[in-house]
């Protein structure tokens, strides 16, 4: 139950966080599309994740095809907290 309710409580945070870069970058160039697709990703990763759980990215879920998929994913979402502390974002 803890595990489950950090692994939400990231979600949400990472959520919100992609939900207000693309309400704070400005709107023509790539941190704004970068924004919106993280936030895209978001949604599907959750979707996916109430499927299957492979987007942690652990060998032992699905295999190393699964690892493969999910630790991209992951890096990238992560990228939202450095185009965060970006000069353009703080606007």
């Amino acid at each position: 139950l803890i595990g489950l309710g950090l692994i939400l409580w990231a979600m949400a945070e990472i959520g919100r966080l992609a939900w207000r870069l693309t309400q704070r970058v400005p709107r023509d160039g790539f941190l704004h599309g970068y924004a919106v697709g993280m936030t895209a990703v978001w949604a599907a990763a959750m979707a996916i994740m109430m499927l299957a759980d492979w987007m942690l990215p652990f060998v032992y879920n699905i295999g190393f095809p699964g690892f493969q998929a999910a630790l991209p994913v992951w890096l990238f979402l992560g990228g939202l907290a450095a185009v965060e502390n970006l000069p353009e974002a703080k606007a």
